[in-house]
């Protein structure tokens, strides 16, 4: 009996043992894996905010790049004031230099150069002495010239260049001293193309290529010599054409007009077909004759594009019937850009910019680009 229950309570102990070490075994699981789980979140919670930092921080950053700066960060261009460059037109109350002159201003602006305005008004005199103010008064360190007269302007570029004035023309040519580049119209194949429409008109007036022309220009001033230069040479091609040439003095309006009333005067209706001339002064004085004395026998092709050009093109019934395009603001933009490469001793080069025939059937398509183009520099017209 005692030997039962001696081995009747070794079971109980070991049954209590063995009780006892599972709960043992569950506390330290329990334990451990709530351990593990405030150690998980605690690294998740770490790494979420982390993720959260980098990502705020990448999205400042992005946001310092694409929103607009704050007055702080304004970003400003190059402050160019201590330089200062001289702009010289033939005459600024012809639409043509006025444009030239105004997209010098507007690209100099636009670049922190400060600027003077010379308005020869077709006085190469006026131009010398104001070139010669400049300089003696050292007002300026670099220069555009629009030469009115080729040969005449030349003592003023040399007088530049002794004194270390890079000189650049636009539109007319100096014919003398050193000029860095020249940025203008192939005014020869002005005047080709010119001729060309002017051929044209001759077959539909005549029916072949003949007829009397009248070609107007200037001489003195080297974009109307070539003009007509590369006229007279497509239109002695043809036999049949009677070419007279007739040339202005000074290129202002009131004078064209009168050299056409004599012409007119000179040359009964019915002994003219078509006056080419070539530009816009020479152009204007033509068509104002020509309405002043109700002759309407001849035909009228010009070069440049001023308002009162435009204007006759578009009347269905004025004899104005095309004029030969040039880009002036083209060509005063190039003109400051090769300035101030010039002032950083970069190399320049000539530069020919385009041209392109107006005709009544494409008038209004070039006066909605004139008058978004006028639009833009109308801000930098008051100097």
């Amino acid at each position: 009996m005692k030997r039962y229950l001696l081995i009747l309570l070794v079971v109980l102990v070991i049954f209590s043992l063995v009780a006892c070490g599972t709960n043992t075994a569950s506390t330290i699981t329990a334990t451990t894996a709530a351990t593990t789980a405030a150690s998980t979140a605690a690294t998740t919670a770490a790494s979420i905010a982390a993720t959260t930092a980098a990502s705020i921080a990448a999205t400042t950053a992005a946001d310092a790049t694409t929103q607009p700066p704050t007055a702080d960060q304004t970003v400003t261009t190059s402050d160019n004031s201590d330089i200062t460059f001289g702009f010289v037109a033939a005459n600024l109350a012809v639409q043509f230099p006025l444009d030239l002159i105004t997209s010098c201003v507007k690209t100099a602006d636009e670049n922190g150069y400060k600027y003077l305005v010379l308005d020869g008004q077709s006085n190469v005199q006026k131009q010398l002495e104001g070139i010669e103010d400049w300089v003696a008064s050292k007002a300026i360190d670099a220069i555009i010239i629009e030469p009115s007269d080729s040969d005449a302007i030349i003592p003023a570029v040399e007088l530049c260049n002794e004194a270390g004035i890079p000189v650049i023309t636009c539109d007319n040519r100096a014919y003398g001293g050193k000029v860095e580049c020249h940025i203008g119209s192939d005014n020869i194949s002005v005047g080709e193309t010119g001729a060309q429409y002017v051929i044209e008109t001759l077959r539909n007036r005549n029916g072949s290529e003949s007829g009397t022309v009248i070609v107007i220009g200037m001489p003195a001033r080297a974009t109307l010599r070539d003009r007509a230069d590369g006229a007279k040479s497509v239109l002695s091609q043809y036999p049949d054409i009677e070419i007279l040439e007739e040339n202005v003095t000074v290129l202002t309006v009131v004078e064209s007009q009168q050299l056409m009333e004599d012409l007119m005067q000179a040359h009964p209706p019915g002994t003219i077909d078509v006056v080419f001339a070539c530009n816009s002064s020479n152009s204007v004085g033509a068509i104002s004759a020509q309405e002043a004395a109700g002759r309407f026998d001849f035909d009228i092709v010009g070069v440049d594009d001023s308002k009162e050009q435009l204007e006759a093109l578009q009347d269905v019934n004025n004899k104005f019937l095309a004029t030969v395009v040039q880009f002036p603001t083209n060509m005063g933009q190039i003109g400051v850009e090769s300035l101030i490469k010039c002032l950083n001793n970069e190399p320049v080069k000539d530069v020919t910019t385009d041209v392109a025939v107006i005709t009544k059937e494409s008038i209004a398509d070039h006066i909605k680009f004139v008058d978004e183009l006028y639009a833009s520099l109308e801000p930098y017209r008051n100097f």
